[in-house]
């Protein structure tokens, strides 16, 4: 049982990674848009930023609390 719940986290952690990976090239791809149009990238710009450390601070403490445990 315990076999699949590993198996059950890893296919959910690859997915989470696979729709972060998704949501943050279409938002800059339209940040990108919106600099090009307006000069500026906006809210957008903002809400790509934070997640992209949201994100990648996560898997630092993720990292971090697997070696320091």
């Amino acid at each position: 049982m315990r076999k699949t719940d590993e198996m059950k986290k890893s296919k959910t952690n690859k997915l989470w990674i696979a729709m972060f990976l998704l949501f943050s090239i279409s938002l800059f791809i339209y940040t990108f848009f919106l600099f090009l149009t307006n000069g500026e990238g906006g809210i957008p710009f903002m809400i790509l930023m934070i997640s992209n450390a949201i994100f990648f601070g996560s898997l630092r403490m993720g990292e971090l609390k697997v070696k320091y445990n």
